[in-house]
């Protein structure tokens, strides 16, 4: 009786063991591979929506464009999050007179994409009734998007890009800046640039840079590639 009642105990322990095992299998199952997203960015020419910073901390960068939001890992020096603006329909236009706009919690984990307004039909009179508001919320630790009816209070503090840096910036990086330049930490800065190239006939999006200081050390990111 006594080798029985081991018996169960051992049996307990190898079954939360494969429990644990199973979770974690689950876990790393869900982790996509963004490498081709890196590298189908990477083929891309601009127009007239170039990609805008609109959070930076020292884990992690998150940028949109008209494609979608993209999640870039500092540490791990790739792509590890991604939301395609496919999802929305229309199409959003982050420019003109009833853009969509991009907002960032600030603590960096959740992206609020919203816009308002009356159907682009063609019609000059619309009804009360046809007014629109369309909410969708990228979860950026789960890397989910999804459309939602409201938004949590964290809305209300969220931005739209990091606050501006007005110290000094060290001239000796290879890119040259494209547009603001912000807040990195306490006392860095970051940017997105252009990196100088021998054809100029070839920039594209393989050419864009983040380029961040902090600490005082000048670090650049190549985030399509």
């Amino acid at each position: 009786m006594k080798k029985l009642k081991n018996a169960g105990k051992h049996y307990k322990v190898n079954k939360s063991f494969l429990l644990m095992i199973m979770v974690l299998l689950c876990a790393c199952s869900k982790t996509r591979n963004y490498d081709d997203i890196a590298h189908q960015f990477a083929q891309y020419d601009f127009d007239s929506v170039m990609p805008r910073l609109c959070y930076a901390d020292s884990q992690i960068a998150i940028l949109y464009d008209h494609h979608g939001i993209v999640v870039y890992n500092l540490k791990e020096r790739k792509i590890t999050g991604y939301a395609s603006f496919e999802e929305i329909d229309p199409a959003p236009v982050l420019q003109g007179d009833d853009p969509t706009f991009v907002q960032v919690s600030r603590d960096g984990k959740f992206v609020y994409v919203f816009s308002e307004g009356y159907p682009a039909d063609g019609k000059y009179v619309h009804t009360l009734d046809e007014w629109r508001e369309e909410k969708y919320l990228y979860d950026v630790s789960k890397d989910v998007f999804k459309q939602v009816d409201s938004y949590d209070e964290q809305f209300e503090q969220s931005v739209s890009e990091p606050e501006i840096y007005e110290g000094d910036i060290d001239k000796t990086s290879r890119a040259y800046s494209m547009g603001q330049i912000f807040k990195y930490e306490e006392n860095g800065y970051c940017y997105m640039a252009l990196k100088h190239s021998e054809n100029e006939e070839k920039i594209n999006y393989s050419n864009l840079r983040l380029v961040v200081n902090g600490n005082g050390v000048l670090e650049e990111y190549a985030i399509y590639k």
